[in-house]
């Protein structure tokens, strides 16, 4: 497979779709793309002019739209062959690079006595299609987390998966090498990240020690313990005006728990009585027994 035409089915595979339909008898076949940026569609369009030449580009609503009919694209978009893609490394890049182009982000962030914090991530509802998305990763040796979670939005629920990168090293090397049109970072923040890792690496063990340790007294004056010993008489106050007024629904919480535990032991009572049956009644006999003969001794003196 070709570089270009792996790129391509990134880019629907992320925020494309194809549909088939019937008109006036016949059998359409439309595959349309959507972006915000009418540039990033213009340049996918001229990757995919060596296959289709024929293709249009118009607005709607708040984004635009690259539309086009081709049966042969359909068939590849609903049967995609990950294994002939998987056998050239230019090919699963370039379909990296369209996917994360569609459905990926970055950013860097400047904290407050804590330097840069940054982050790389691909988001998607389809589990198999970043499934093939994280092998790539590994074969490309990157260092992610693979993590699904449910989301909200506009009354709907449902699942979606996030592959993420956090290493800055690891978010340089895959921007260096996928080199995607757009969602990348800014010169200025690339060359500060660069800057950082350069003093990260050239810092001596005495030196994160120290900073570790200032990091620690700050946490400490922040809310520590020196906040809890100036503090303790408000707290106490505090805690105190708290039972006053829900002290009924603490006690109806140690009932309920209370409840829980003695039913809880009266099932696995029951439980081990009915496994270890014979066991019990075969010490029950046993003590009987003992009782019986020392009365017996009893009575005969």
């Amino acid at each position: 497979m070709e570089q270009k035409l792996a790129y391509i089915l990134g880019t629907i595979k992320g925020d494309g779709c194809a549909y088939h339909y019937h008109n006036n008898g016949k059998n359409m076949y439309m595959v349309f793309l959507v972006a915000k940026k009418k540039s990033y569609l213009e340049h996918v369009a001229s990757q995919l002019l060596d296959y289709k030449k024929n293709y249009s580009i118009y607005p709607h609503l708040n984004c635009y739209t690259l539309r086009f009919y081709s049966k042969w694209m359909f068939g590849l978009i609903k049967n995609t062959p990950y294994k002939e893609i998987l056998q050239d490394k230019e090919c699963y890049t370039s379909f990296l690079r369209g996917f994360y182009e569609a459905e990926g982000y970055v950013y860097s962030k400047k904290r407050k006595d804590r330097g840069i914090h940054s982050q790389l991530g691909i988001c998607n509802h389809n589990y198999e299609l970043l499934s093939f998305v994280e092998k790539i990763l590994k074969r490309l040796k990157f260092k992610y987390t693979f993590s699904i979670y449910k989301y909200t939005y506009k009354g709907i629920t449902g699942l979606a998966c996030k592959l993420l990168i956090n290493k800055r090293e690891d978010i340089l090397r895959f921007l260096e090498l996928i080199n995607p049109k757009i969602k990348t970072l800014k010169p200025e923040h690339f060359d500060t990240m660069k800057e950082s890792l350069d003093k990260y690496r050239k810092r001596t063990p005495k030196e994160l020690k120290q900073k570790k340790t200032y990091y620690n007294k700050k946490w400490y004056a922040k809310s520590g313990k020196n906040y809890y010993q100036k503090n303790i008489g408000w707290i106490r106050e505090k805690a105190r005006k708290w039972y006053h007024k829900n002290h009924e629904k603490v006690l109806r919480m140690k009932r309920k728990n209370y409840q829980k535990h003695k039913d809880k032991r009266r099932k696995w009572a029951l439980d081990y009585y009915y496994n270890h049956r014979e066991e019990i009644n075969k010490k029950r006999r046993e003590r009987r027994k003992i009782i019986k003969d020392e009365k017996k001794f009893k009575e005969i003196q």
